[in-house]
């Protein structure tokens, strides 16, 4: 397991229900950096399945997204490949940290699976 992931996955019966999907909390995911950890260096974010399941995240703002998308990807058992992650719309990078996509304590990510094409002519 690696250094920087603590697992805090087990939740009590009846814990973590929203709105009939089931919030499944997750790892810290964090560098490592070793030292005493200060809250404020840290945001927790909720990242939607396309079939509605919520996983918490607490990431240090200065921690690249790739490392959520991977973990989520491989908890999900997605395909890294086929998935793409929006908030407020807007298509997230691997390489941007929470701070540079303006992520804020409990905002919302939608893991959507990529689609290509869908237009039509006339």
């Amino acid at each position: 397991m690696d250094p920087g992931f603590t697992d805090n996955s087990s939740m009590g019966a009846g814990e973590g229900s929203n709105d009939g999907h089931q919030i499944e909390q997750k790892p810290v995911i964090d560098q490592g950096t070793g030292g005493a950890s200060d809250d404020s260096q840290y945001v927790t974010v909720k990242v939607r399945s396309p079939d509605g399941e919520q996983v918490l995240y607490r990431i240090k703002k200065k921690t690249r997204l790739q490392k959520l998308m991977n973990s989520f990807c491989q908890r999900t058992g997605q395909n890294e490949q086929s998935i793409r992650f929006l908030f407020e719309g807007e298509r997230l990078r691997p390489e941007m940290t929470a701070e540079d996509a303006g992520l804020q304590e409990g905002d919302l990510i939608d893991a959507m699976i990529s689609q290509v094409g869908g237009g039509i002519r006339m």
